[in-house]
């Protein structure tokens, strides 16, 4: 995803940075492992790697074994018959990491992350990925659908160079809230008829987000004013509200804007910052200092009616006419948000704990104590229970917290994941007038599979093979299944395959099915010159105060009177020119 004709890694530099919490990694804590299965030498060898993180690797086990299966009685090359796959299962593998080792890796067919997909595929570093456009085009044999017809206008146009197939997406990557179903439902922290708090009216839940009466975000907070009554509540209740990782805090924090955003300025607003090409149609009207209108309040509380007006403005990709797709409205009031997040306007203690922002406290540890919360295993501090409502993370860090959940089963079986009661929160809107709006989500994990261009013959007819069994729709749903995710794809999930998911894999799959997913990629000079502070939120929310540049969550924890106004105006000014 770089400059034509000229290649720079940006792979490496983005799993690198994943390592310093400035990418969508979904990291993990498995050891890498490799197959040490003997070599069948009457079969078709295939080595396959998949990226060992958040989403882990089971799934390929199972796709594997069935591709296995399915072809154990095909012929790929003279003399051998069926397939034998070997899964490398890695989180820092360097053929994927650098361009220039790819040729030289064992590994053949890749599942991974952060690809930088433009790049691999440009003559002058060579073209490493092989050609799959028959692979992506042709109507597969394994469900009589042909993979592009799964895929939306944006990967399709992304995803092809000078007409050629040489990637499919992978996984989805966004970031959110999950919330503790079991702690809300006890202590009815649900958001009633009339916007206030049943734990306080006992009236009926509210309709929630999505505005509908009897669906699953039912008494969850619709408006930002809902959601930090709600946290405020929680908190009086000796119950942190919201919590993260304080090791990563930044990117949890700039991930948790963009996604606000995103879910507010929908697709086509969104994806202006990548194609600066159309019209933004709810652009912040600036005043004459170059700055939006100052908030009010109202007993602590911004009066959003009066704050912000908005106008359409058109976009050109070309320097000086990209300004109006970064003062979205959605910019506006995600900045909002982790401004009220990060400062408890109506008095009383912070949402989160000193955790929050303590440098060695890891996502793993947040995902373990957030498990733990409201429980025997809670984590104690000072002899009191450190319960947690709500999680700042991505779509994986269930399948990340295996760990705690397997420790916690053998104490007490009924504590297993699969009976644990965890969902993906909605997220809210600033204004009531926006409930109702369809959800959108923001993925950024840039995310394919491919295989090495240096297959031939039986190997590489093998090679497709296994990708258009992976790409099935039954494989897709399965992997559905075990992840949890629905894959940025078209594919139905029949309702007898939720039966095997966990209370928390249905809330996101069944989310992510009535969501619209921005995919942010274009092949344009300028995005591709720019792809990792276009696409990565914590290089993406930067501004300057003072001579000093903070991203957005640093920005509101350490400028004590920051607004929401200061800081979009000084974000706009930075963006100002690009």
């Amino acid at each position: 995803m770089k400059m034509k004709n000229k290649f720079i890694p940006t792979l490496l530099s983005a799993l690198t940075l994943a390592g310093v919490a400035s990418s969508l990694a979904a990291c993990g804590h498995i050891k890498p492992t490799d197959s040490t299965e003997v070599e069948d030498p009457n079969k078709t060898q295939l080595n396959v790697y998949s990226y060992n993180g958040g989403y882990r690797a089971e799934w390929l086990d199972k796709t594997a074994a069935a591709f296995e299966e399915a072809v154990k009685d095909k012929s790929y090359e003279d003399g051998k018959t069926g397939v034998q796959i070997h899964i490398h299962r890695d989180k820092a593998n360097k053929a994927v990491t650098d361009v220039t080792q790819l040729d030289s890796s064992k590994d053949e067919v890749f599942f991974t992350e952060h690809v930088d997909y433009d790049g691999y595929t440009q003559a002058q570093s060579g073209n490493r990925f092989l050609d799959l456009t028959d692979v992506v085009t042709e109507t597969s044999p394994y469900d009589s659908k042909t993979i592009e017809s799964k895929m939306n206008d944006a990967q399709k146009s992304f995803l092809q160079q000078n007409g050629r197939y040489y990637a499919i997406p992978h996984y989805s990557g966004f970031y959110g809230l999950i919330y503790n179903v079991e702690m809300f439902q006890k202590n009815n922290f649900y958001i009633d008829v009339d916007g206030n708090l049943c734990a306080e009216t006992n009236k009926e839940k509210g309709n929630g987000p999505d505005g509908i009466k009897g669906t699953d975000d039912d008494g969850l907070p619709a408006t930002f004013d809902q959601f930090f009554d709600l946290c405020t509540y929680i908190r009086a209740q000796n119950i942190y509200s919201v919590h993260w990782t304080g090791q990563y805090y930044t990117m949890h924090l700039s991930e948790l804007y963009r996604a606000l955003a995103a879910n507010i300025d929908g697709v086509n607003n969104t994806m202006l910052a990548s194609t600066y090409d159309g019209t933004v149609t709810n652009a912040v009207k600036l005043n004459a200092a170059g700055e939006p209108a100052e908030i009010t309040y109202e007993e602590g509380r911004p009066v959003h009616a009066a704050s912000v007006i908005t106008e359409s403005v058109k976009v050109e990709d070309k320097q000086g006419s990209r300004e109006g797709a970064y003062r979205t409205l959605g910019n506006y009031y995600g900045g909002e948000f982790i401004q009220r997040l990060l400062h408890s306007e109506y008095g009383g203690n912070d949402y989160f704990s000193t955790k929050a922002f303590t440098d060695t406290y890891s996502h793993l540890n947040a995902q373990s104590d957030f498990v733990r919360s409201d429980t025997a295993y809670a984590t104690k501090e000072n002899g009191k229970a450190m319960n947690y409502a709500m999680l700042v993370d991505g779509p994986w860090w269930e399948s990340e917290a295996r760990e705690t959940f397997d420790q916690m089963e053998k104490s007490d079986p009924n504590l297993a994941k699969e009976k644990r009661n965890f969902a993906w929160m909605p997220l809210p809107f600033p204004t009531q007038g926006m409930v109702g709006t369809k959800p959108t989500l923001y993925d950024n994990i840039s995310a394919f599979a491919f295989a090495k261009a240096s297959l031939s013959g039986g190997k590489a007819a093998a090679a497709k093979d296994l990708l258009r069994f992976a790409y099935s729709d039954n494989q897709l749903v399965e992997f559905t299944k075990d992840t949890g995710v629905k894959r940025n794809l078209k594919y139905d999930i029949p309702e007898d395959a939720y039966k095997s998911m966990t209370p928390y894999g249905k809330s996101l799959a069944r989310y992510m099915d009535g969501a619209n997913v921005v995919f942010p990629y274009v092949n344009t000079t300028y995005f591709q010159s720019n792809f990792q502070t276009l696409t990565g939120s914590t290089q993406y929310y930067q501004a300057s105060f003072s001579g000093k540049t903070y991203n957005a969550p640093a920005a509101f924890r350490s400028i004590g009177d920051l607004s929401a106004a200061k800081w979009f105006s000084a974000f706009y000014r930075a963006k100002k020119g690009n």
